[in-house]
């Protein structure tokens, strides 16, 4: 029974920091929210100054994801006069690039170009590669440099609000977030929605930022030496937070540019996409082990729980199986407050600059309740497994992580669709 006791008791501790989690998230989101005249920089004392420095938006692309189409005309519908949108598309015979040009074609010409990537190196993630050259071939009349991710559909007023905390002389690095709504009830996006609610706080508190919507000075960028952290990296935000940090500049989480992805997904893609997530996170977060930690005692506990309900109903010890029921009742309670909880928090944000969330339906509580501990299995699985991850496929290129973050590439060829390589880009 001591040991019934200590699981209970560990399970409903958990459950309770995710209330917590929510209580802090909620300030911390209210708190970085960016208000229309932070925004475009305007004041009472100061009307006609708005903040609009000439921006380059880099997006590479490798596959044409569902929505590509749709978020590049809203990347060239920004109401912002002095931007420009910069393609970079792996290969010619990429079905996006025939999709970027479809679409540009609809704008002026000096607003968008669009390049094949050009010097494939070995030595770091094909995605790296496109940042590098694309910024490379910007000009000196970019002061502001805007990264998005393929499967982002921004909204009107994007990129204003992500660029406005850089009017502050000691914020480097702008960075919204990333949400996956599911669309559908399969279980692969759920799984996915559930674990992505709880990467997500870390990620924000922490100031860990996303590529997927990001913003920086040029001049920043340059003398960070951010390009050539690039240049030996699988990723591109993994090396931001050293680079900006080490100009003695701050990180700032925008709320308003927390993006939602509603693609859907299979529970395969979801697995590896989990493992390869939380593989970046070993390479390039310090807290890591806790993460390790943190997934062992939620999913062990968990497990334990079940298995003594089980052989306590078998046993005949009543007791002993209302003890783990509760346990287990007030662990997965919480947990299912703390991801509409955080669910909440998105849908208020996404409210605010004219967006929606679409909540949950009453039918799709049953798959909730199937996705929550299912979700949890998967991610100590993924935890202890990316340990000893060192080789990565990734939309179809492989790669052999060798020491620390050393990274190259083993096998290359354009890009092929098929079932797992959908929702990402380069």
């Amino acid at each position: 029974m001591i040991v019934t006791y200590v699981v209970t008791t560990l399970l409903a501790l958990l459950g309770l920091s995710q209330v917590v989690v929510v209580v802090v998230l909620r300030r911390f989101i209210r708190e970085n929210m960016i208000c229309e005249s932070d925004a475009s920089g305007r004041s009472e004392a100061n009307l006609k100054t708005p903040f609009e420095p000439p921006v380059a938006i880099i997006l590479s692309l490798r596959g044409a994801d569902p929505g590509l189409e749709e978020g590049l005309r809203r990347l060239l519908t920004q109401d912002y006069d002095h931007y420009r949108l910069v393609v970079i598309v792996d290969h010619p015979s990429d079905p996006a690039w025939e999709v970027a040009h479809r679409v540009s074609r609809e704008f002026d010409a000096k607003r968008v170009s669009i390049q094949e990537i050009r010097n494939r190196s070995s030595r770091c993630g094909l995605k790296c590669s496109a940042l590098i050259q694309a910024v490379e071939s910007l000009d000196d009349s970019v002061d502001i440099v805007v990264f998005a991710d393929a499967d982002v559909v921004v909204a009107k007023d994007w990129l204003r609000t992500l660029i406005a905390p850089l009017q502050e002389a000691t914020v480097g690095l702008a960075t919204g977030a990333q949400w996956f709504a599911p669309s559908d009830r399969s279980l692969g996006s759920w799984v996915r929605s559930i674990w992505n609610a709880g990467a997500s706080v870390p990620t924000i508190l922490l100031h860990h930022p996303w590529a997927g919507s990001c913003a920086m000075r040029r001049r920043d960028l340059l003398r960070s030496g951010l390009l050539d952290r690039w240049r030996e990296s699988i990723i591109d935000d993994g090396p931001m937070v050293d680079a900006i940090t080490g100009l003695g500049l701050k990180l700032r989480f925008v709320s308003n540019a927390w993006m939602v992805n509603r693609e859907s997904c299979s529970l395969r893609f979801t697995v590896r996409y989990i493992q390869r997530m939380l593989t970046w996170s070993r390479l390039y977060e310090s807290t890591y082990l806790l993460t390790v930690l943190h997934s062992l005692l939620t999913s062990i506990s968990m497990s334990l729980a079940m298995l003594n309900m089980a052989t306590s109903a078998v046993q005949g010890n009543w007791r002993s199986m209302i003890v783990s029921g509760m346990g287990l009742g007030i662990f997965l309670g919480l947990s299912t407050f703390g991801y509409f909880g955080i669910q909440y928090l998105i849908r208020y944000c996404a409210r605010r600059r004219g967006d929606d969330v679409p909540s949950t339906d009453p039918l799709t509580l049953g798959v909730l309740t199937l996705s929550l501990p299912l979700t949890y299995w998967i991610y100590g699985w993924a935890a202890v497994t990316a340990l000893g991850v060192r080789h990565v496929k990734w939309r179809g290129v492989e790669y052999r992580l060798k020491s620390c973050r050393q990274v190259e590439m083993t096998h290359y060829q354009p890009f092929q669709a098929d079932s797992t390589q959908t929702g990402q880009s380069i």
